[in-house]
């Protein structure tokens, strides 16, 4: 399939730091008295009204709310301010992006100027490359947020000018590919502090570093895949994104390389069912000139992971959105209803059934007052579950489950002690199957994450470790002999002729707390 842009704006993005959720309001500027018009002018000479524009106030790092429009004054309180700005050419096939610096002390006007644009070049030195897709960026701060005014685009065989700018408060990106699809990718980028006079550059394909990226099938539950290649050189830089390979579910799974210029890079496999996004898994490579490397998403083995209970003003936490994480990469997918219940010794303290990875805003936190220190047990029962989404048939890891058994003081805020385990499932076929009557080997990942900004976090090591296999959805467990060298933990299945095997594993450190993790129908047998 042809690749296409994230974004279907013209070329540039605009951006502001930490604008996330601090906007400029009009009210406070309006009684101020200060006001700007932003006026721009095209290739050929004429006002251009209606061009997008983001304004910063460069003092307090805070972006004006929403995107205003070129041709129209704008209320503002007296500051130091920058304006960027997407020049489009009527005709289409060009675009200007252009920045300018500008004190704003009652009514003041600035205007940007795409005559003053020169031409965007980046060129690599292969041939047969195909078209060339090119993105760029002028970023405000040093630190690229999500705002919601921010708008990205590039071209898709057009043309794009960047006006220059010396000013050490503005950023500039870009990111050149050619190729994907059923081809190879080829992408280069480059970013720098201010906006350059000469922008873009010759790059060298034999000082490419090559990514084999290999996308699995079994435990995901998108219908849909994007693979992008995001350059990490800098914030800026990090906000340009262009879907290098997109396939359906008949495609999967799927192989593709990429020729990328040595730096670091996020590959990034981004889903989607029915209802639009689906989710998003990471591989952050720090890539070094005419290396190889690999990255290879939705492994199976799917269970709890980077999740544990907290105990914070008295209560004890639980964030339910990790319950279903590729045991192998970063990211998330949406979709799970998740079963909470806290008990101390035989007595229930509270349960409650919760959304995680919530589409709607609902809550992604269980919490419960606990009264006394003692030893609690939260058990976490998750399955898949969004409405309108209708998952793969045979999909692996439906549910999963995790059931902590931790000491807790309510007057002590700390994450509880305890080490969960992943399932690294190895010796699958990419549709995340063992042949029939093999052995299926799984290393034990011992994973203690902190996700708890401001809780104190205590280290912790695992003493014992305990194993079980079913091949009959969970109903007959059968145990494993748990391997111990150095500080690797692993175990062998034998395989049945044909079954989807399900995998369970106990942890228990040398002061008693032990957390015990389950991947339902983890990988199949066939």
């Amino acid at each position: 399939m042809r690749p296409h842009l994230r974004t279907a704006l013209a070329a540039g993005v605009v951006l502001a730091s930490l604008v996330a959720t601090a906007t400029i309001t009009a009210g406070s500027a309006a009684a101020a008295g200060a006001s700007l018009k932003v006026t721009t002018i095209d290739r050929a000479g004429a006002a251009v009204s209606g061009s997008e524009v983001q304004i910063v106030n460069l003092g307090t790092q805070k972006a004006m709310s929403g995107l205003q429009h070129s041709g129209g004054t704008v209320p503002l309180a007296a500051g130091q301010y920058a304006v960027i700005t997407d020049i489009r050419e009527p005709n289409g096939t060009a675009d200007t992006i252009g920045a300018a610096v500008v004190k704003v002390s009652g009514a003041t006007s600035v205007t940007i100027d795409a005559r003053k644009g020169v031409q965007l070049k980046v060129s690599l030195d292969a041939t047969g490359l195909g078209e060339q897709r090119l993105l760029d960026a002028i970023c405000v701060g040093g630190v690229a947020a999500n705002p919601a005014s921010d708008f990205e685009g590039g071209t898709d065989g057009g043309t794009s000018y960047v006006v220059p700018n010396s000013s050490s408060s503005l950023r500039f990106g870009y990111l050149a590919e050619w190729g994907g699809g059923a081809e190879d990718t080829y992408a280069v980028t480059g970013g720098q502090v201010g906006v350059p006079t000469a922008p873009g550059g010759l790059f060298h394909s034999k000082l490419m570093a090559t990514e084999h990226v290999q996308s699995n099938t079994g435990p995901n539950g998108g219908a849909e895949q994007d693979l992008s290649f995001v350059p990490q050189g800098s914030p800026c830089q990090a906000r340009l994104q262009l879907d290098s390979v997109s396939n359906s579910g008949s495609d999967f799974p799927y192989g593709a390389t990429a020729h990328l210029v040595a730096g670091k890079w996020d590959i990034r496999s981004d889903e989607f069912s029915q209802l639009g996004s689906n989710g998003t898994f990471h591989g952050v490579h720090d890539l070094a000139a005419s290396q190889t490397y690999s990255q290879t998403f939705y492994r199976a083995g799917w269970g709890p992971a980077r999740v544990l209970p907290y105990v914070y003003e008295r209560q004890v936490r639980f964030d339910v959105n990790n319950m279903f994480q590729d045991p192998y990469t970063t990211g998330y997918e949406y979709g799970s209803k998740v079963s909470v219940k806290l008990s101390q010794g035989s007595k229930v303290i509270a349960q409650d059934t919760l959304i995680g990875d919530s589409w709607d805003g609902s809550p992604n936190d269980f919490t419960a007052y606990a009264n006394s220190a003692a030893w609690y047990t939260l058990d976490a029962y998750a399955i898949r579950y969004r409405p309108g989404v209708v998952y793969p048939s045979g999909m692996l890891s439906p549910s999963t489950r995790a059931v902590f058994h931790f000491y807790a003081d309510p007057r002590t805020q700390q994450v509880a002690q305890g080490v969960l385990s992943r399932f690294l499932v190895g010796g699958l076929d990419s549709r995340s199957r063992a042949k029939p009557k093999s052995i299926t080997p799984v290393t034990l990942f011992m994973d203690r994450a902190d996700p708890h900004v401001g809780v104190p976090y205590k280290a912790d090591s695992a003493k014992t470790v305990q194993a079980w296999y079913s091949t009959d959805n969970g109903k007959n467990w059968h145990g494993l002999h748990v391997n111990h060298i150095g500080s690797t933990w692993s175990t062998d299945v034998q395989n049945p002729a044909e079954a989807k095997v399900s995998l369970s594993a106990k942890v228990t450190d040398a002061a008693g707390n032990s957390i015990q993790t389950y991947s339902n129908q983890a990988y199949a047998v066939r």
